[in-house]
């Protein structure tokens, strides 16, 4: 298990923990706001973790909420059918949460990544409108480009009466000389 799981599904149990101890000492038996505290909790942890931290989380929920706080309490047996109700929408909460948030965070990586490849278009463009020089002005662009997007090599072919000629720079130089 990752060291990052670990430590969320440490804190969904803490939290879980801290509710069922908070309401049990304010002797707070009213099931809506039980299954409430106990809901704050699952959402929090399925918006920071992922799907098996939020599982989990929302199994000791409803266990917690099932034997401290559902009739008869201090057992794991249900003895009104309306409270599988309440049981069955901690795992669906903490499901939907979880996805939610993964594509969230997902899209959000997906955003960072596309800004950050605008940039650098955005520089070498500005780099290649910068370049002042005639001769050898193709070797220089291949040199922006390769700096900019960190590559070993970067080739211009470009195609002549006599063949392609080629323009290249970069640490590591092909010894090429025509398109493949």
């Amino acid at each position: 298990m990752p060291v990052r799981t670990a430590w969320e599904l440490a804190l969904g149990l803490s939290g879980v923990a801290a509710v069922t101890l908070l309401l049990r000492v304010a002797h707070i038996d009213n099931a809506t706001t039980v299954a409430l505290g106990y809901l704050l909790v699952t959402l929090f942890v399925a918006s920071m973790g992922n799907l098996a931290v939020a599982v989990a989380t929302s199994l000791a929920a409803t266990l917690c909420f099932n034997y401290f706080f559902l009739p008869p309490v201090g057992n794991l047996t249900i003895a009104d059918p309306h409270n599988w109700m309440a049981l069955v929408s901690f795992l669906i909460v903490s499901v939907v949460a979880s996805r939610l948030s993964a594509t969230a965070r997902a899209r959000t990586q997906e955003a960072l990544e596309r800004r950050n490849e605008l940039t650098r278009l955005f520089d070498v463009t500005r780099d290649i409108l910068l370049t002042t020089e005639r001769e050898g002005a193709l070797e220089a662009i291949a040199r922006h480009v390769a700096r900019r997007f960190e590559l070993d090599t970067v080739a211009i072919y470009v195609p002549g009466g006599d063949g392609w000629t080629v323009h290249q720079e970069g640490p590591r130089r092909r010894s090429s000389t025509r398109p493949t």
